[in-house]
């Protein structure tokens, strides 16, 4: 009895970790984190703005101390050509500067107004914006950047606003004008960009959306693409949510196309788990009416319907339905989890690992029957 209790506590501590880092950026749209411009402002040591001496090439004269101490009124450091010129013809424009330790001082950043007041707001709110309550205020302020006509600061819009949470973008996407999510979408030198503007879309109401997002992922699926497939697969149910009945059909069809054929490549498939891997978790600290409620559990039913037939036929994918089993914390097709963990050759330790704990702790979750 003790040793099923340390089993069911150990899977419980290792899936809850493995929410927690999911749950810090949603994953479609940011798989690989990329460090931001306000990340390096918040870890660096020193940080000056300065302009170029008319009279002494390569000299700067500080016009303000950012961060840092002992810092002297000029420096002479090397600045690209093309960085000089552009700071000679704006004169509200300066270069930043960092230092670290003994170092010299180095180029950090081009500074136009709009980066000025995006590095003293990343001073001004560095311990909060690393706080669980920061993290939101930090991804609004950075919404607001999305459609700045710069695309240095789009860059750095982008890159904050797609660390969100899924649950959190979903409230994000009524702020986002449609004709401005439709124009970056229609700019396809930023298609690998596309997944956060492809989720806020998800979220309108507006008929020729929803029928735009339908046509796109079926179209994937008809020429077994892969491009931002994650991002539609999402936006594919979710454009089908008016009610249970609909999102059941949806996730039906999608499982046809997909989880019930042999034909369909790893990268298929596993593109399409990243896309319902988002669905259906809520908001812990949230108080749910139980209209939502009843909502919820009917679109995880279907999900687990649609995961029934996958692992039928593709059972080296088991890793993945366990772990979105274990974040929507509900028991569910341990029976077929199980079979799969004892004689399935082809899955990977990470895969028998994830199914291991999950198997482990699902009796601590409410049962969902089909």
């Amino acid at each position: 009895m003790k040793k099923v209790f340390l089993s069911a506590l150990s899977g419980l501590l290792i899936l809850l970790l493995l929410e927690a880092a999911g749950a810090l950026a949603c994953v479609i749209c940011y798989p690989v984190p990329q460090t931001t411009l306000a990340d390096r402002v918040i870890d660096s040591k020193v940080l000056v703005a300065v302009r170029e001496k008319a009279d002494a090439p390569y000299t700067f004269q500080v016009i303000r101390s950012l961060k840092g101490e002992g810092i002297p009124e000029e420096m002479h450091v090397f600045v690209d050509a093309s960085s000089r010129r552009r700071l000679a013809a704006n004169p509200k424009d300066v270069i930043i500067l960092s230092r670290s330790g003994n170092e010299e001082y180095r180029f950090f950043s081009y500074g136009t107004p709009t980066v000025q007041m995006l590095i003293d707001a990343a001073l001004a709110n560095s311990a909060h914006w690393q706080t669980n309550s920061g993290r939101e205020e930090r991804y609004r302020f950075f919404l607001d950047f999305l459609g700045d006509p710069d695309p240095a600061i789009r860059d750095q819009a982008y890159l904050e606003v797609a660390r969100a949470p899924y649950r959190l973008l979903k409230g994000f996407a009524p702020e986002m004008d449609r004709q401005t999510i439709h124009g970056f979408l229609a700019n396809y030198r930023y298609v690998e960009w596309h997944p956060l503007y492809i989720l806020m879309l998800s979220q309108s109401e507006h008929p020729d959306d929803r029928n735009y997002i339908v046509r796109e992922f079926f179209s994937l699926a008809k020429h077994g693409l892969t491009t931002n497939l994650a991002a539609w697969t999402t936006a594919y149910i979710e454009s089908q949510s008016m009610d249970s009945e609909q999102t059941a059909k949806a996730i039906a069809r999608l499982s046809e196309l997909y989880f019930a054929r042999g034909d369909r490549s790893q990268e298929e498939l596993e593109a399409v788990l990243k896309g319902l891997s988002v669905l259906g978790i809520t908001d812990k600290a949230a108080i749910i009416d139980r209209e939502t409620h009843r909502k919820t559990v009917e679109l995880r039913r279907s999900l687990v319907e649609g995961y029934q037939v996958l692992l039928e036929n593709h059972p080296q994918l088991a890793g993945a339905v366990a772990r979105h089993l274990a974040n929507l914390q509900i028991n569910a097709l341990t029976a077929q989890l199980g079979a799969i963990y004892k004689q399935e050759k082809a899955i990977s330790e990470g895969s028998r690992f994830v199914i291991q704990s999950y198997l482990a702790v699902s009796p601590l979750f409410p049962r969902l029957a089909l």
